[in-house]
């Protein structure tokens, strides 16, 4: 008998709200860290999703639908 094992995806954010709290508070912690460049400071301010790729910038994501 073979049998095959697909994890479901795990949600720690049950809306776009709690995503975006999330992320802000996330953000806030990298710049403590030095991790983030405080340019982004607007982007948090206003609840933006962002990509953070530390080889290149760190851009807004599209809107989360």
């Amino acid at each position: 008998m073979s049998s095959s094992f697909e994890p479901n995806p795990i949600h720690l954010c049950q809306s776009k709200n709690d995503w975006l709290d999330f992320q802000k508070e996330f953000y806030q912690l990298a710049m403590t860290l030095n991790f983030v460049n405080k340019n982004i400071q607007s982007y948090m301010d206003q609840r933006v999703p962002l990509h953070l790729n530390l080889k290149t910038k760190i851009k807004p994501m599209k809107s989360i639908s």
